[in-house]
């Protein structure tokens, strides 16, 4: 009995390594990153950084400001937000652990929000 639980528990980890590395295999990137502007002060544009590599100018002002999907080392990686003509400055880190993720990153009057949401890409 103890070895077909192990079986059936090492079938389940195979088809998760499997299913991991179809998503690699057909999707652009591993990550997903939603920056939303939901301040109603004038904030105007912020440089995004991935790992200190700029990747877009952004607008704070802008319910969807940046929207990308990006293929992140595997880790830390870290995203900053620097204000153009602002003291915008948000530092955070993505920890990428193999699972396909949406980073969801909104400006709102208490500051910088992060929510991480662990979802399968959507198929088009």
């Amino acid at each position: 009995m103890r070895k077909k639980i192990l079986y059936i528990a090492l079938l389940l980890i195979l088809a998760l390594i499997v299913y991991e590395a179809y998503l690699f295999i057909t999707s652009e990137g591993n990550t997903y990153l939603v920056v939303s502007g939901q301040n109603r002060s004038n904030y105007g544009k912020a440089v995004l950084y991935i790992n200190d590599v700029k990747k877009d100018t952004v607008n704070l002002n802008d319910h969807f400001a940046h929207i990308g999907e990006y293929t992140l080392s595997f880790g830390r990686n870290k995203l900053r937000l620097e204000g153009v003509n602002s003291s915008v400055d948000y530092e955070t880190d993505i920890i990428f652990i193999g699972l396909y993720n949406w980073q969801l990153i909104e400006f709102t009057e208490q500051g910088f929000l992060k929510d991480t949401f662990y979802l399968s890409p959507r198929f088009e």
